[in-house]
């Protein structure tokens, strides 16, 4: 049904399909999808040799590349805040890697909230105290908006399916390009992480496509929600928080980068 009225509006919309042409032939011709394919024989796919799929629960076999997808069960049904807390950035390699290092959840959280989570690059790493401390206040704090976002992402599906029997075209189009990349973003990551059991492609710079939708819907699903004025109040000043802890650590990061370059 979502499919046909995909279809039923692009027909609708002559003028919206050489837009779509112009970005057909840019990731065709102008990405590394085209090269990816002439070398390795698929356009979506790396150097790296895929390692054995991960077992549905831990089998305590130790794995051979860095900590990763170390099983279904604790890759993406866990979310070990406490382990986050405790070590606030990521341990590569090593027998004493923090148990967030295997789940996704708490790898895109982390990704997404702090620049230094991934301890990488080296210049990037800053274990001052203040930093750690900054960096486990982000984390308590975020669940206010990364909760709120999972409300709005609801409240969107639903009134999604609400737009497709109604049948307002202009709006329908709107929201299966937004909910589109975003679920385009979630399933490569989550099955990326699957076959090769790596972060690589939840990094925080590859968070940026996904940045649009994410936003739109935050936005559409907390005006759609029903919450009186005080609540609304609170929910604002929480974001707020978080952006400028978030701005905290980056500005942190950048006098670090700036006494690092003058010492050379």
């Amino acid at each position: 049904m979502v499919l046909f009225q995909i279809i039923r509006n692009f027909k609708e919309r002559w003028s919206v399909l050489p837009v779509v042409a112009i970005g057909v032939v840019v990731l065709v011709f102008f990405s590394r999808y085209t090269h990816n394919y002439e070398t390795y024989g698929h356009p979506l796919t790396t150097n790296l040799n895929k390692p054995a799929p991960p077992p549905l629960f831990d089998d305590g076999a130790e794995f051979w590349m860095r900590p990763g997808i170390t099983s279904i069960a604790t890759g993406y049904f866990t979310f070990p805040l406490r382990s986050m807390l405790k070590q606030p950035y990521n341990i590569n390699s090593g027998e004493n890697y923090p148990k967030h290092r295997t789940s996704f959840w708490a790898q895109m959280y982390g990704s997404f909230y702090h620049i230094q989570f991934l301890n990488h690059p080296w210049r990037w790493r800053c274990k001052h105290p203040d930093m750690m401390n900054l960096a486990r206040i982000i984390f308590i704090v975020a669940l206010v908006p990364t909760l709120l976002f999972l409300i709005a992402l609801f409240v969107d599906v639903r009134s999604y399916f609400k737009l497709l029997v109604t049948g307002n075209l202009d709006r329908i189009l709107v929201k299966s390009l937004l909910l589109g990349l975003f679920g385009a973003y979630l399933f490569f990551a989550l099955k990326y992480s699957h076959d090769y059991r790596d972060f690589g492609c939840i990094k925080s710079i590859f968070v940026l496509p996904a940045m649009i939708p994410i936003s739109t819907i935050f936005a559409t699903g907390m005006n759609t929600l029903r919450v009186n004025a005080k609540l609304r109040t609170y929910i604002i000043f929480t974001i707020l928080l978080v952006t400028v802890l978030c701005i905290a650590s980056d500005a942190f990061l950048l006098s670090q980068l700036t006494e690092l370059h003058l010492k050379r």
